[in-house]
């Protein structure tokens, strides 16, 4: 991996230059990701690239007498200035601010490979960024890396990357940035079916945050009391979901509407806990009030709340409505293709439609034109 390679010149064409990037580029369009979305990720991280470029030609052209006499140039940080260094810094924020924002609209191979490639650029770029900074850098990246192989079942590998995220967090010294990289490992144990582990993982999250001082951490807390209640669900101990709603209500007056936590969030959490105690009126209110506030762009979350929405309307036997809103749904599945969101949608297409409605040949008709639709159900519903 080397982010300095040369651009084009008067000896290389620069229509050899689109050749080479055409051709790797083809694998990533032949696993069905739109041409569009992969240049808005290169968009997000081409800003890092140049700004690396900038720093390290300086620097070859400042080592050349080194290199003519067969020496290997070394790229010095105090050779950096103040300038190229501040810059540098501020367009990773932003790539990796971006790429959040991406998670939860687009592709989420797409985001992981864009992850990946950030979280390598500042390895690469490491002794040219302020000591601090690096620090939020790396939580951040390591996070991002972490989440999108969560949603895509691969929780191993995903821990991994939080644990490391974690070690840069606890080194920011922030309380917040410590507990998102815990609610992260949490959702990784649930999803290995390690409860106990999960809910020990938050109870530490919640030591940490202690008494909310600022927004955020209200926000953290109202968060971590919602996966306790999720894990709780998994465990079947429905009371003490319902205390840690409960619990997590309490906050959500202090909350506007975003990306890690909110009401639309808890009303998702609290129609899942109606569906799992078969309460499914109660669960069809909590999934329209979120998805009444959640804006169209937010894809992923709107695809979750969903497809809530869609099990609640089968479960009381309203297959008309059911079968409308999960036509809408496809293509919102289609966008995301994370492995989670497929997952889910297949049960929804097994136990809820079908084991709703085992004989209806309407419902039957749609199950085959989504599998048409989305072929990669196929792959969930082999594991």
């Amino acid at each position: 991996f080397d982010p300095t390679q040369s651009s084009p010149s008067e000896e290389q064409p620069i229509g050899e230059w689109f050749i080479s990037g055409a051709s790797f580029l083809a694998p990533l369009l032949d696993q069905g990701l739109s041409l569009d979305a992969l240049l808005e990720t290169l968009r997000i991280v081409l800003p890092v690239v140049k700004a690396i470029q900038m720093i390290t030609r300086r620097q070859l052209l400042q080592t050349s007498a080194t290199t003519l006499m067969g020496s290997i140039p070394h790229f010095h940080s105090k050779h950096v200035s103040e300038e190229e260094r501040m810059r540098l810094c501020q367009v990773f924020s932003e790539s990796i601010t971006e790429g959040w924002h991406l998670f939860g609209s687009s592709s989420n191979a797409l985001v992981l490979a864009l992850a990946q490639a950030v979280l390598a650029l500042i390895q690469y770029a490491h002794s040219f960024l302020y000591p601090r900074t690096r620090l939020f850098l790396y939580t951040g990246a390591y996070s991002l890396v972490g989440i999108t192989l969560h949603f895509q079942e691969r929780d191993q590998e995903a821990l991994q990357a939080h644990q490391s995220g974690y070690i840069a967090a606890l080194a920011t010294g922030d309380p917040w940035y410590v507990a998102q990289s815990l609610i992260c490992q949490s959702d990784c144990y649930h999803f290995l079916g390690q409860h106990d582990v999960a809910i020990q993982t938050i109870e530490e999250a919640l030591r940490t945050i202690g008494v909310p001082s600022n927004n955020a951490q209200v926000c953290a807390r109202a968060h971590l009391l919602t996966c306790w209640a999720d894990n709780s669900m998994a465990l079947k101990d429905y009371r003490t979901a319902q205390e840690k709603l409960e619990a997590s209500a309490v906050y959500l007056d202090h909350i506007a509407l975003n990306e890690e936590f909110d009401r639309a969030a808890w009303h998702m959490l609290a129609g899942k806990y109606s569906l799992m105690t078969k309460d499914y009126s109660t669960a069809l209110d909590h999934f329209k009030e979120s998805l009444t506030v959640l804006p169209e762009a937010w894809t992923l979350r709107r695809t979750m709340t969903s497809i809530g929405l869609i099990k609640a309307y089968a479960q009381m036997k309203e297959r008309d409505q059911s079968l409308i809103v999960a036509d809408k749904v496809v293509p919102m599945v289609q966008a995301i293709n994370a492995r989670v969101t497929n997952r889910w949608f297949n049960e929804y297409l097994h136990q809820d439609l079908l084991g709703t409605f085992p004989t209806d040949e309407r419902v039957h008709t749609f199950v085959r034109d989504v599998y048409k639709r989305l072929p990669q159900l196929i792959d969930v519903s082999s594991n």
